[in-house]
């Protein structure tokens, strides 16, 4: 698990961040809104994946 389920409250102020995948692996990205029953999100995300940087 690259990080645990969390609720984030940001008062709408856009929040950002970075998980850094030290294993190899299959990882599982889940934006999940259910929480909030009469506002709709806006979900913008880049997901960058690189290549071994231990080879470069």
């Amino acid at each position: 698990m690259a990080h645990p389920k969390f609720r984030l409250q940001t008062d709408f102020v856009p929040e950002d961040g970075e998980i850094l995948a030290e294993e190899p692996g299959v990882y599982k990205f889940v934006f999940d809104n259910t929480h909030s029953k009469l506002r709709s999100k806006t979900v913008k995300y880049y997901i960058d994946v690189k290549t071994d940087l231990r080879k470069c």
